[in-house]
C-alpha cells in the first residue's frame, strides 16, 4: 500500500492495483469478475455481453477477450470510457435510469445477451435511507435490462 499524504499517492493502491496495470486493466475490479468467470465459466467465446456501469472499462476488456472477434460487448455508463478498446466492444455514455431502450435494439448486438454484468454503485450521499434508496434503483435498472438477456 502506498503511503497516504501526497496528493500523487491518494488513491489506494495494494497488489491487486498494481496487478492491474501490469495486466494493462485500468482498475483492480478485474479481478472480482476474473474470480466469478474462474467459478461459474459466465461468458463464453461468441457471446453477447452488456456491462452496466462500465466505467472505467476493466470489465469491458477482460469480457472482450473471453468472447473473442466473434463476441461483442456493449457497455453503458453515466462517465466516458477513456481506454482504447478492442474492436468487438463499444460503450454508450448514457443513464441507466434513463436509458432509450429503443437505442439498444437498433444495435448490431439486437436485444438479446448472454450475459447481464454490472459492478454499478449509485453516488452517496451520507445519508443510509437515500443512499440505500439509489442503490435499489440501479438494481432494478439492472433486472429491468436483463430483459435484453436471451
Amino acid at each position: 500500500m502506498k503511503r497516504p499524504g501526497s496528493k500523487k499517492h491518494q488513491r489506494w493502491t495494494d497488489h491487486y492495483t498494481e496487478r492491474a496495470k501490469k495486466e494493462h486493466y485500468p482498475a483492480r475490479s478485474v479481478f472480482k469478475l476474473k474470480e466469478a468467470q474462474n467459478k461459474f465459466r459466465l461468458i463464453k467465446k461468441g457471446d453477447r455481453v452488456l456491462d452496466l456501469g462500465c466505467s472505467p472499462g476493466s470489465w469491458l476488456l477482460y469480457a472482450a477477450g473471453l468472447t473473442g472477434k466473434h463476441g461483442r460487448v456493449l457497455g453503458i455508463d453515466l462517465k466516458a470510457i477513456r481506454i482504447k478498446l478492442p474492436p468487438q466492444a463499444e460503450t454508450l455514455t448514457a443513464d441507466i435510469l434513463t436509458i432509450d431502450r429503443a437505442w439498444i435494439d437498433q444495435q448490431e448486438l439486437g436485444n438479446q445477451f448472454n450475459v447481464v454484468l454490472s459492478d454499478m454503485a449509485p453516488a452517496t450521499t451520507g445519508s443510509k435511507g437515500l443512499d440505500a434508496t439509489r442503490s435499489f434503483q440501479l438494481c432494478q435498472a439492472v433486472f429491468y435490462m436483463q430483459d435484453f438477456s436471451g
